[in-house]
């Protein structure tokens, strides 16, 4: 069986656990998602990241005390938050 990380599942120290946490780059938000909208989708999708983050890390922490089970898996792919535009930033401070 593959992990959520399409690799073979027991995952070792040698999974790059790292990089599967690393938060992907930004990105552009779709033209009709008004700032409010977005604004809940980037919190909505910063909470999911989180909870990602965290099932991987309790992954790679059983391996340190070898606790691993069959039913474990690390997190799953986190997801690009929107960008904000420079003038969107500065209003959102005011």
């Amino acid at each position: 069986m593959n992990s959520v990380a399409g690799v073979p599942l027991p995952l070792d120290n040698n999974f790059d656990f790292a990089g599967w946490m690393a938060q992907p780059d930004d990105v552009a938000a779709p033209p009709d998602i008004k700032l409010q909208e977005r604004n809940q989708f980037n919190h909505d999708f910063g909470l999911f990241n989180r909870a990602s983050n965290r099932k991987t890390r309790l992954y790679q922490m059983s391996l340190l005390d070898n606790s691993v089970t069959p039913a474990m898996n690390v997190g799953p792919k986190l997801k690009p938050l929107f960008l904000y535009a420079p003038e969107e930033i500065e209003k959102m401070g005011h």
